[in-house]
């Protein structure tokens, strides 16, 4: 019987590297003519993803709401929905067709951050490893491939929401944590670490030998080191809680991962935007994409109800508002009228009928007292 099957879970973290490492060390990456192609100023050694499951993915996201950068938050038990079991079927069909062998196999898609629940009840058990990169590199890294569509700052956030969720759908799971910067520190510890969890065993010398040549320091292409002071602070101190919190095997300290979904959590509530124009620039370019790949029908649909709601929170906001206004004259008119009989009252106090009649007053209440 196989080993269940790896995911590498990142986007424009090493995700690749690592990917092909695992097939170095014996792993099936699937049926070799659907593997996505790579791009000579983008991944030109490829992505080693497969074509068919990374758009099955993206129409997935499309039925769903949104792009992998902009997704709405999704309510629990969302991938149990009946209208995704055609979805389902294809996927499982899928699955079969790509991966036929039987042997051990590997699979990544940066998307599959945010859609795994859906992945994890049609393969079953998994193993993951998430790739991860500093948030300065990985946003200048977005940011160089479109600047329209991945803005610097936004692309930090995307960064942040796809680990927060990639982590939090693989707690309970086999997971380790793979810095893409330690493959630059350490070439060889890095290697026997991935090596050891997909394995079991360090790696060949003719895998070393092969994962040396795939390697390429040049490859590192984005720093970004010059951002650092527009990183949100949630985002550094998560990233540093995901540094101390891992060990040298790459497990991570349960309360570390906490930590970090606090922080996102955090920042979610302070940020907020979601709706803002930059959102609205970027979810065009996205149904330019979607109209592209035949996706416009879902897309636009997807578009207008996020409008459509976006409206309707503005309207129950100026409903709101009248209705504090209304309160508040009400108010204003209450203290109002409570100031004139106040005036009203003192000035009975002391006037002269007030005086006169206060034995008589004093005696009812001496006779009517029980």
């Amino acid at each position: 019987m196989a080993a269940p099957p790896l995911c590498v879970l990142g986007a424009r973290t090493g995700s690749s590297l690592a990917t092909r490492v695992i097939t170095l060390l014996g792993a099936d990456p699937g049926t070799e003519s659907q593997l996505m192609e790579g791009k000579p100023d983008d991944n030109p050694k490829g992505f080693w993803e497969q074509q068919p499951l990374v758009d099955l993915n993206d129409e997935l996201l499309a039925k769903l709401g949104g792009p992998w950068w902009d997704m709405p938050s999704l309510p629990l038990g969302w991938h149990r929905d009946p209208e995704l079991d055609s979805l389902r079927d294809r996927a499982r069909s899928l699955v079969h067709e790509l991966f036929p062998d039987g042997r051990q196999w590997v699979w990544k898609d940066p998307r599959a951050s945010l859609t795994l629940p859906f992945w994890q009840d049609v393969i079953g058990p998994m193993r993951y490893v998430v790739c991860t990169r500093s948030p300065l590199e990985v946003a200048a890294s977005l940011n160089a491939r479109d600047p329209v569509v991945y803005p610097w700052r936004e692309s930090t956030r995307v960064y942040f929401r796809l680990l927060r969720e990639g982590l939090r759908h693989t707690s309970a799971a086999d997971r380790i944590v793979v810095f893409y910067e330690d493959w630059f520190e350490d070439f060889d510890a890095q290697l026997e670490r991935l090596a050891l969890f997909a394995t079991g065993s360090p790696p060949s010398d003719s895998a070393r030998e092969d994962a040396r040549g795939f390697f390429e320091s040049e490859l590192r292409h984005h720093e970004a080191a010059e951002h650092k002071g527009e990183l949100d602070p949630e985002i550094q101190e998560g990233y540093a809680l995901l540094r101390a919190g891992t060990d040298e095997s790459g497990r991570l300290d349960p309360g570390a991962e906490r930590a970090i979904d606090s922080c996102w959590l955090a920042l979610e509530e302070r940020v907020a935007d979601h709706m803002s124009d930059l959102r609205q620039r970027s979810r065009a370019g996205w149904l330019l994409a979607q109209a592209r790949q035949g996706h416009l029908a879902d897309a636009t649909r997807a578009f207008e109800n996020v409008s459509r709601a976006h409206a309707e929170a503005l309207a129950r906001v100026e409903s709101l508002e009248a209705e504090v206004a209304d309160l508040r004259l009400a108010l204003r008119e209450r203290e109002s009228q409570l100031a004139q009989l106040h005036d009203w009252l003192g000035g009975m106090e002391g006037s002269l009928s007030w005086k006169l009649t206060a034995p008589l007053r004093a005696g009812k209440r001496l006779f009517t007292r029980p």
